[in-house]
């Protein structure tokens, strides 16, 4: 008879042994019932109000460590400046002389075209990649710190682009009164 409980179950991945104890109890076997103060534990009886209780407990965690989540983002930081490397390293082959071969010199001027989308690819893998690696940080996260950073860089160049505009102004009207000083208005 133990050989026939442990035959599939539900949707044939579940033994019947492993269905028969879930929950707290079993169904085939009923609680006996208990009176107390003229009610019959566990059963209600119809028309009789009940209370419902709420329960506060917390559903939040601890979070991960700051010096564990700083230290991937150090090595994100890095992995993203090696790409950069990456992109960059026609500067230092053409026209230079850290270049390690003549033929790398010559495929990089003719290819530059070819190398960008080659590197970009490179540095696409390298960065999911290191994101796939990295458990505490996503590329959901990476994309809204960027967008954060080009807002604070657009409002910083906004200020300066003002004061910049006021500067050019006064200079005109400086350069406007003694142009037409010089040239007899």
């Amino acid at each position: 008879m133990p050989a026939a409980q442990d035959e599939p179950g539900v949707g044939g991945f579940v033994p019947k042994t492993f269905l028969a104890n879930l929950g707290h109890s079993n169904p085939s076997t009923p609680l006996p019932v208990t009176p107390l103060a003229g009610w019959k534990y566990p059963e209600i009886p119809e028309g009789v109000q009940t209370t419902l209780l709420l329960v506060p407990f917390p559903v939040t965690t601890t979070g991960v460590p700051q010096p564990k989540i700083l230290f991937e983002e150090g090595e994100l930081a890095m992995i993203l400046g090696f790409c950069i490397l990456i992109w960059i390293l026609p500067v230092f082959c053409i026209n230079k002389r850290l270049c390690p071969g003549q033929c790398l010199r010559r495929w990089c001027s003719r290819r530059i075209a070819c190398y960008f989308v080659f590197a970009t690819i490179l540095n696409i893998a390298v960065v999911s990649v290191a994101i796939a690696f990295e458990p505490d940080i996503s590329a959901n996260q990476l994309f809204f710190q960027l967008v954060a950073m080009l807002e604070k860089f657009s409002e910083e160049f906004e200020k300066v682009l003002a004061k910049a505009v006021a500067l050019v102004g006064l200079l005109v009207a400086y350069f406007q009164k003694t142009s037409h000083c010089v040239i007899g208005f």
